[in-house]
């Protein structure tokens, strides 16, 4: 991120909360005094219109406090990759029947709304899923959520078994 011009680089410090409390520090960081809040996992790309799309779904609903990504995985090769992006694509099926209602901001590429966010630190730092526990803060509080008709996101699947079953064991126990 530092090759690039313009873009100012925080690390976390004295962080035992890792995606949560790198999150919340990064808010404290930056404030609140933008209207939406880009969030994104470090191993997805995004769509070059993903920020323009997710942006005007929340500006065209002001109940809406999110927009998710659509994910797709980036690489195919190999059995396990390729099971897991026909996962993301039954879960992208599935959304669309649903119409976008999602029961989790995505934590691949999400746009909030700043006005939406809880107080404090937004993301639980006790939650094995911080995206899930957000997603269902903003719901109690009343915010709408879903995913994006065209905020596309591209990310890394799981290389072994191994990460693949410590990865859905969290996801599990999180949620």
């Amino acid at each position: 991120a530092r090759s690039y011009e313009g873009v100012e680089v925080v690390e976390t410090v004295d962080n035992p909360f890792r995606k949560a409390g790198a999150l919340n520090q990064g808010l404290e960081h930056v404030g609140r005094g933008s209207a939406y809040l880009l969030q994104m996992d470090a191993d997805t790309e995004l769509d070059e219109r993903f920020v323009e799309e997710a942006v005007g779904e929340l500006e065209a609903d002001s109940e809406l406090g999110g927009v998710c990504s659509r994910f797709f995985a980036k690489d195919t090769t190999g059995l396990l990759r390729l099971l897991q992006a026909m996962e993301y694509v039954r879960y992208d099926y599935i959304r669309q029947l649903k119409k976008g209602r999602v029961s989790v901001l995505s934590g691949t590429g999400v746009v909030l709304r700043t006005t939406a966010l809880p107080a404090g630190k937004p993301w639980d730092e006790k939650s094995l899923v911080e995206d899930f526990a957000l997603t269902l803060s903003l719901r109690r509080r009343g915010w709408k959520v879903k995913a994006g008709d065209r905020a596309l996101v591209y990310t890394d699947t799981m290389p072994t078994v191994q990460s693949l079953w410590r990865q859905r064991l969290r996801w599990l126990r999180g949620t």
